[in-house]
């Protein structure tokens, strides 16, 4: 999920102007854009034991070494965490100074926070952790927070058969990015470039794909020199693809792998896991560009440390470097012309064929899901805006899908607000259409949420309107009800 940094819930529009220099260095050096976020770490003691969780396996022993059938309990989930927090992660990162929330689906658990806020919180039996029951505001998704003034990681319950250890791996993860928004602030990309990036373009899905696929074969080479042949051709692709590509785009993939990409390295490194599992054969759809980077990352990382071990200590120094500018320093001008390097005619033709027929696809899915959302059963909330947009305050980059020039369906989480008030919709599909060029961050004019259930109501408190429903809670100052069959509408003052 991202929160907006920086982004007041009304005023002026963000600019869009915030677009990365033009240098004249080589594409694999080009320097990275700052997007900082202030956090403040703490210190605090590290965490043994906790009760299982009522309704879950409770005499489940807590160091689980395999996939369980069940829910992992918190328990389980903290002690894997503390096991993974001792290991060699990345210089400077140490996990258990940063607070975790953990929400199990019933409780919230607070681990090694200096002040917990919103309670009643009670001791959860050691030192260092508290609970509460319900959902703490601040956990909506397997993200970091700030929980009374103090930046927090936040994980979501764990589906059945997902092991402790990978939850708490997970966990890892957020809490590195807490990590990254205090030491390298300059890792965020610019989530605006996200939605005008290329996806649709089919020659460079598939050079993207081919990148992936080579840099997958090096990971799985054992020799040395073919392992470095394989990584050089992957380069060549990259920057052939980057050359043809807007500034923003190339920095917004670089950025991503940097912030999600180095996440995911790290919760596999914390895990344990194998490069067949930490590097998948497996291609994100074409517009999940963020998603790509969750494997990208790792698939760098993991090919710097076998070229040059000492580089996590050397971007920790230099923060402007990319992932591949570090790897293509260590192979230099690799010999690409030695037998067996790179893939078969028949494999390069399989991903171009691939990336045509996904590309084709996506345009196909795009339209069900508008109409899939139009006509779905239920009521129907419009908030109009007036005279001045509502913003994004927060929305999970993982779940948008753009299937309009300036709409938008969140298929999990949004919040959007002005100065006349806020709604958030979590865990179910709202659409956003843009006030302005940029489908989202020249601001909203008009929000919608369909498919309500019969106990989605609006009330008046004063001057301010309330909405709450099933994933749906809002309130508004000064706006105006309108009723229309199964449409609500929330008109806000000019």
């Amino acid at each position: 999920m991202v929160a907006v940094a920086g982004l007041a819930p009304w005023g002026d529009a963000p600019s869009l102007a915030r677009t990365r220099p033009v240098v004249e260095t080589p594409i694999a050096e080009m320097p990275i854009a700052e997007m900082p976020l202030a956090v403040t770490p703490v210190a605090v003691t590290p965490v043994a034991d906790l009760p299982a969780r009522v309704g879950t396996a409770a005499a489940m022993p807590h160091a689980i070494a395999r996939d369980s059938l069940v829910v992992p309990s918190p328990a389980a989930v903290l002690a894997a965490f503390d096991t993974m927090a001792a290991r060699d992660l990345w210089p400077g990162f140490t996990p258990r100074t940063t607070p975790l929330a953990l929400f199990d689906g019933t409780r919230t658990f607070l681990v090694r926070h200096p002040s917990p806020p919103g309670g009643p919180w009670a001791p959860a039996g050691i030192p260092g952790v508290v609970v509460r029951e319900g959902r703490l505001p601040q956990v909506t998704a397997n993200s970091s927070d700030t929980i009374g003034g103090v930046m927090s990681g936040t994980v979501m319950p764990a589906p059945p058969g997902r092991s402790a250890r990978l939850h708490a791996a997970i966990a890892m993860h957020e809490l590195f990015h807490v990590y990254q928004r205090v030491h390298h602030p300059r890792w965020s990309a610019n989530e605006a470039d996200a939605f005008t990036y290329p996806a649709t373009d089919v020659s460079l899905l598939a050079a993207r794909r081919r990148e992936y696929a080579l840099l997958r074969k090096a990971l799985a080479t054992r020799d040395r020199g073919d392992a470095a042949c394989h990584a050089a051709v992957a380069l060549s692709f990259r920057f052939q693809r980057f050359a043809r590509m807007a500034s923003e785009h190339v920095a917004y993939e670089r950025l991503e792998e940097l912030n999600e990409g180095l996440a995911q390295y790290v919760q596999w490194r914390a895990f344990g896991a194998p490069d067949a599992r930490a590097v998948p054969d497996s291609m994100p759809q074409p517009d999940a560009v963020r998603a790509h980077a969750y494997n990208a990352g790792p698939a760098w990382g993991r090919l710097l440390d076998r070229f040059v071990p000492a580089w996590r200590a050397r971007l920790e120094r230099t923060d402007t470097l990319s992932l591949d500018a570090l790897l293509r320093g260590a192979i230099g001008a690799t010999e690409t012309e030695r037998p067996g390097c790179g893939l078969s005619n028949a494999a390069y033709a399989r991903i171009d064929a691939d990336a045509a027929r996904d590309v084709a696809a996506l345009a196909s899915r795009i339209v069900r899901q508008r109409e899939g959302f139009e006509r779905a059963a239920g009521g129907r909330l419009e908030v109009v805006a007036g005279a001045t947009p509502i913003f994004p305050m927060g929305f999970d980059p993982l779940n948008v899908v753009r299937v309009a020039p300036r709409d938008v369906i969140h298929q999990r989480y949004v919040k959007v607000g002005n100065k006349a008030g806020s709604i958030e919709v979590l865990d179910r599909a709202s659409l956003t259409e843009g006030a302005g060029a940029h489908p989202l961050f020249n601001g909203v004019r008009r929000f919608v949420v369909t498919g309500l259930e019969p106990d989605f109501g609006v009330r008046s408190v004063g001057d301010t309107l309330v909405l709450t429903g099933r994933g749906v809670s809002g309130r508004f100052t000064g706006a105006r009800l309108e009723r229309a069959g199964d449409t609500t509408r929330v008109v806000l003052a000019p």
